[in-house]
């Protein structure tokens, strides 16, 4: 999944890092109510946007697997070597 805030725009795997488990339980539903954090909604663990790391939850410290993206001409893509 891809979300942006005001650093820019980050993408990770839809996994939870404490039982490999999907974050979106409600289908597309990654943020919390206030759009701060992804959030598991699992584990209610939630996770910084900028960098993946969980703050609060079962898996803290843990981090979310990054995706290698890029923006060009306005459309998120990933990202190859």
């Amino acid at each position: 999944f891809v979300v942006r805030d005001e650093s820019g725009v980050h993408g990770y795997e839809n996994v939870c890092p404490h039982e490999d488990m999907i974050l979106d339980a409600v289908p597309d539903q990654f943020l919390t109510l206030d759009k701060k954090y992804i959030l598991c909604v699992n584990h209610w663990a939630r996770f910084r946007i900028n960098d993946g790391v969980c703050i609060h939850g079962p898996c803290k410290g843990q981090r979310l697997t990054a995706l290698a993206i890029e923006v060009i001409d306005g459309q998120v893509v990933l990202a190859y070597p």
